[in-house]
């Protein structure tokens, strides 16, 4: 049994009544880590996806930095292609080198899940449960995950739910609306049920054990920060307007879908209403349409990644149009960064007390191999190190051909141990995850 769940079923030996049932219903920090400065934790764990494959390393190794395996290095600048993550460089752990399960496009259903796809008839299934959702289960709380990705599962040829923006709000929220005076109505009798529960908490310090008061003062941290964020008014957590349940119906813009979704999920951490998400950007062959038309892209990320990888000339436009992809999503990342940053929580930010995970499925080449892995974030724990690169790949001596004529020649380890390593960031220590084919043992991201 975790932590969280040990905490919940001792909660209601304690008899508390019905005052809090109204707020508890609403509040799933009583289920899981409830203060991330106190606890020195990080709170919460959000995947950002990007499928079709990434470009080669020399468009993303940072300037200035070792490629010795296992070599750590100060990020003291970015590769000009990621020039968006700038404001973000000294909260960023760039990962070089790992290795995927599975390569190719079916290889989204293999990065999370740290198993070899299964095969039935030429059809690629995934095996295993996704690292997201085994983490939700493990901190008792319900994953939320954007549609597009396929890398989350529930189980072998079991994917996870996904929802839309407005189809994950009433998922988390309710049906929601309200606003105004409505609003802060809510907010007052939230305050008026968190003053009480805390009495009744209070009130139990004389009947606890000494063994369990720890328990008790964790509960107790959980109360006084949800006590300051309704006294700060910065995120809502009642009343909140729905986004409009027509829009992706109807084909909304690249722009408002990814909008719409990030504001649903910057809502749900910051309310505790989850701490595990996946926010994908485009589905397994990448994005394509408006975001690559405005910078003068005619064709999609997929096409435009093939056309680069088979062009030996370097043709300028090739490469440019294959740059325009790369940039655009490092700067929808930056863009998410930003926003979680712009939350206040505690002494920092919604940022500090998350961890978001960039990640894609294919090397170059559709390889398995030299995979680009960043964590931004979690400067509210401290046994995060950010502001550096890890050198995770050695240089095989028989280099493999890509198509074009460029090379791969970097391998590295399994990526199921960063997401092993990751697990314990989170306070769930495991001894290892994914297949035992691959080495899922905890990587030290320290």
């Amino acid at each position: 049994m975790s932590e969280s769940r040990g905490r919940r079923a001792w909660l209601r030996t304690l008899g508390l009544g019905a005052l809090g049932a109204p707020l508890l219903a609403r509040a799933p920090f009583l289920g899981a880590v409830p203060s991330a400065e106190a606890q020195g934790a990080i709170r919460r764990i959000v995947f950002f996806t990007s499928g079709n494959e990434s470009i080669e390393r020399s468009w993303w190794l940072p300037p200035g930095v070792s490629e010795a395996s296992g070599t750590s290095s100060p990020l003291e600048a970015l590769h000009p292609i990621m020039s968006s993550l700038e404001p973000f460089r000294e909260r960023l752990l760039v990962l070089g080198g790992a290795v995927s399960p599975g390569g190719g496009h079916p290889a989204d259903k293999a990065i999370l899940t740290g198993h070899r796809l299964g095969e039935d008839g030429g059809r690629k299934f995934n095996r295993g449960t996704s690292f997201d959702q085994f983490l939700a289960d493990r901190l008792d709380v319900r994953a939320l995950v954007f549609p597009g990705s396929g890398v989350s599962f529930r189980g072998t040829q079991s994917p996870a739910t996904a929802w839309r923006a407005h189809e994950a709000f009433r998922a988390y929220f309710g049906e929601g609306g309200g606003g105004g005076g409505a609003e802060e109505a809510a907010r007052a009798r939230d305050a008026s049920l968190l003053d009480g529960l805390a009495g009744q908490l209070g009130q139990l310090r004389g009947r606890i054990p000494a063994a369990d008061l720890y328990k008790l003062e964790a509960h107790l941290d959980g109360i006084r920060d949800l006590e300051r964020r309704l006294e700060q008014g910065v995120v809502s957590c009642d009343g909140i307007a729905p986004p409009d349940p027509d829009a992706e119906a109807r084909g909304a813009s690249f722009r408002e879908t990814m909008d719409a979704r990030a504001e649903v999920l910057t809502q749900a951490l910051a309310c505790n209403a989850t701490r595990v998400a996946v926010f994908p950007m485009g589905g397994t062959f990448g994005f394509s349409g408006e975001p690559m038309e405005e910078r003068g892209v005619t064709t999609g990320v997929h096409d435009t990644a093939h056309a680069y990888a088979v062009d030996s000339d370097n043709a300028p436009r090739v490469v440019a149009e294959r740059e325009i992809c790369e940039r655009l999503v490092y700067e929808e990342y930056a863009r998410l960064l930003a926003r979680l940053d712009a939350v206040p929580e505690g002494s920092g930010t919604l940022l500090d007390h998350t961890l978001v995970v960039f990640v894609k499925w294919m090397g170059y080449a559709h390889s398995d191999d030299d995979l680009l892995w960043m964590v931004a974030g979690g400067q509210g724990a401290t046994e995060v190190r950010t502001g550096r690169y890890l050198e995770l790949a050695t240089v095989v001596g028989a280099a493999a051909a890509a198509r074009g004529g460029r090379r791969r020649d970097h391998r590295g380890p399994s990526s199921n141990g960063i997401l092993a390593g990751l697990a314990g960031l989170m306070g769930e220590r495991v001894e290892s995850f994914g297949e035992d084919l691959y080495d899922g043992s905890p990587m030290d991201l320290s």
